[in-house]
Order: C-alpha cells, then sequence, then structure tokens
C-alpha cells in the first residue's frame, strides 16, 4: 500500500510539529515509523508550505504529479491531517490525479471550518497586548495568521 500524508497548516508553513516557536520534530514521523513498519511505502507531501488550501492544492499538485511520475503504474491512499485534509479532497477532483488515488482518510479535518483558526486570525486585533509581547520576542502573530 502507498501512503501519501499531506499535513496541516502551520504557521512556519513547514513539515515540523511545533509548539509556538519550538519545533518538536516532523508532523509525520509517528505515522511514518508505523506505516513504514507495517511494510506500507510512505510519502510526506513536503512543500506544501504556508498558505491557504487553494495555495497550499497548487504546490501539492504539482508535488504529486512530480511523485507519480516517478512511480508509473501506483495507486496511493491519501492521509491527510487537519489542513491537509481539505488538500487531499481538492486533489482528487483533480482528474489525472484522483485516477491514482485509491482513498481519503482525514483526521482533525475542519470539514464544515474551524472557530478556532477564525479567532487566532483576529488575535492581533482582539488581544493586541498579548500580540505586541509575542511579536517581541520574534513571534508575528498577525503575519502568522496571514499564512506568511
Amino acid at each position: 500500500m502507498n501512503v501519501v500524508f499531506l499535513r496541516g497548516l502551520n504557521t512556519f508553513g513547514d513539515e515540523q510539529f511545533r509548539l509556538g516557536p519550538w519545533s518538536l520534530g516532523r508532523i509525520d514521523k509517528f505515522w511514518r515509523a508505523k506505516l513504514i513498519q507495517s511494510g506500507h511505502a510512505f510519502y510526506a507531501m513536503d512543500g506544501m508550505g504556508p498558505g491557504d488550501v487553494s495555495m497550499q492544492t497548487h504546490r501539492a499538485a504539482t508535488a504529486f504529479r512530480q511523485l507519480r511520475l516517478q512511480k508509473p503504474g501506483h495507486r496511493f491512499h491519501f492521509l491527510g491531517y487537519s489542513q491537509g485534509g481539505l488538500v487531499a479532497r481538492a486533489l482528487v477532483h483533480e482528474p489525472d490525479i484522483a485516477s491514482h488515488v485509491l482513498s481519503v482518510t482525514t483526521l482533525g479535518t475542519p470539514h464544515l471550518g474551524s472557530r478556532l483558526a477564525e479567532k487566532l486570525g483576529r488575535f492581533h486585533t482582539d488581544h493586541p497586548i498579548a500580540h505586541q509581547v509575542l511579536r517581541h520576542f520574534g513571534y508575528d502573530t498577525q503575519i502568522r495568521s496571514d499564512g506568511g
């Protein structure tokens, strides 16, 4: 079985699991280890970067097409975490990609939107003092909420 993992949004736009500015390692390390240990091929959709679902879908589609060219005839299962689940759902609407996807599984995906994401997007205006404190330490919540 070939599994393609699509990560969720993080404010740094990378493949790390983060707690604020601290990296705790790759977000896919648990899934990678378990699936490889079970004898499955695991591909992480790296390089999706920051941004909204449409931006990440465009980058992921480009990366998937390159992966597919390297693995002709292979079919894949998409495993999408959080916003990665939304990206996976968008990818299967691309005819040349859909024909290579066997299934889509999502974990913690906000299929109906996310109130938390809406609150985080307003954090800098709703909590200006906390925003200034975090900005002083190098974490600009306004830039991060805009996907930068």
